[in-house]
């Protein structure tokens, strides 16, 4: 599987860890929308640490030579009755590198697996949320066969 492994709780601080970095990147990309709360880090390990334990989510860590390249977290739910082709949806929120050099490797290899997951468990489609500035993201997306359905469009009050 090129690196990547199932998460365990020993990986919870790692993954952490690299997601409050991602979360200050994307502060500056929008600052209200992105703003980390002030326990961010304490929410989110109780947050990874539970998902570790449902049946519809699925944890990947990509480990490299230097520690933890990158995670993935996916999730499955069902499609809203409104939309066609209805079914389950792999929802993919957490995923993040530690470094954007990770993406064609270490992204590409999370992402695979967590689509043969999704596929295996009756997901017909793949959702992954992506910042509109995060173009190593985005064009790891466009690589895979991805493509933008929405975008939202957010200023303070």
């Amino acid at each position: 599987m090129d690196g990547v492994r199932t998460a365990g709780v020993g990986d919870v601080a790692g993954m952490v860890a690299l997601s409050e970095r991602y979360r200050r990147r994307l502060e500056t990309y929008q600052p209200v929308f992105w703003r980390r709360a002030p326990d961010s880090a304490e929410a989110q390990t109780r947050f990874f640490t539970t998902l570790l334990e449902r049946a519809d989510a699925l944890a990947l860590v990509h480990l490299a030579f230097a520690g933890l390249a990158g995670f993935l977290i996916a999730t499955l739910r069902e499609a809203p009755p409104v939309y066609a082709p209805g079914g389950l949806t792999c929802s993919i929120d957490d995923f993040c590198m530690a470094e954007d050099r990770y993406w064609p490797k270490a992204g590409t290899a999370l992402l695979g697996e967590a689509m043969r997951w999704a596929r295996e468990h009756g997901a017909v489609q793949v959702v992954v949320a992506a910042p509109h500035r995060d173009q190593p993201k985005l064009t790891l997306l466009a690589a895979e066969g991805l493509s933008a359905a929405s975008e939202w469009h957010t200023r303070a009050l």
